[in-house]
């Protein structure tokens, strides 16, 4: 487990970054402004990964706090048998307009920092490369209280923790950091030293030397 020996798992920081200003994405028909608040996920679109419950909390988002609508953007990258679903929730509330599903891609780290908030709606998961990539970019991440991910997201340090298949505790997550810039900033800034601190290619590296090491192996040169 990550928790008894940190900085064994990695993600490339040189590939995930933060940028200091948003940057347009041309393939995205959405609009990038950079007062809105864009939130996103990426993974897998199958049952387990359960992006439904992040497209029922942003639809309750909207209902509750009309005043976003326009403001406050959703990008659901990935492909899979949700994703039909989540378009039919979003065109049966009229909000397809304010969500992208671009299915799978490649763009992953450019389509990251367009983001303020990453949110991993997961019914179940190990230690997600996605919650990594989007601490690597400096995002505060919303995550579900499950598998690998409490050892990755520490609550309200690097981000929020919320119980699996719940959009209203995730609704509730959500409006906190959309309502709160400062709070974004200060999580995005934990995540991304707290990358930088225990899962950079370099920690990595050095860990699996100490591991062989102490296990007393020789090291090719």
């Amino acid at each position: 487990r990550l928790s008894s020996r940190p900085g064994l798992t990695a993600v490339d920081t040189q590939k995930f970054y933060p940028e200091k200003t948003r940057k347009e994405l041309p393939v995205c028909p959405l609009t990038f402004v950079e007062k809105n608040v864009y939130i996103g996920t990426v993974g897998r679109m199958h049952g387990v990964k359960d992006q439904i419950t992040l497209v029922q909390a942003f639809v309750l988002l909207m209902q509750r706090h009309a005043e976003l609508i326009g403001q406050v953007y959703l990008l659901l990258v990935g492909d899979g048998p949700l994703r039909a679903q989540a378009i039919e929730l979003l065109e049966k509330h009229q909000l397809r307009q304010y969500v992208w599903l671009p299915g799978e891609r490649q763009d992953i780290a450019e389509i990251m920092r367009t983001l303020d908030i990453f949110v991993l709606p997961s019914q179940n998961e190990g230690i997600s490369n996605a919650i990594l990539e989007a601490m690597a970019t400096g995002l505060p991440v919303i995550a579900t209280e499950v598998g690998g991910n409490p050892e990755l997201v520490e609550q309200n340090q690097t981000g929020l923790l919320v119980p699996p298949e719940s959009p209203e505790s995730m609704v509730n997550a959500l409006n906190v950091l959309i309502k709160d810039k400062q709070k974004r900033k200060q999580l995005g800034e934990r995540s991304l030293q707290r990358v930088q601190d225990n899962f950079s290619i370099q920690v990595m590296v050095k860990n699996y030397t100490d591991v062989y090491d102490s296990l007393g192996l020789e090291r090719k040169q």
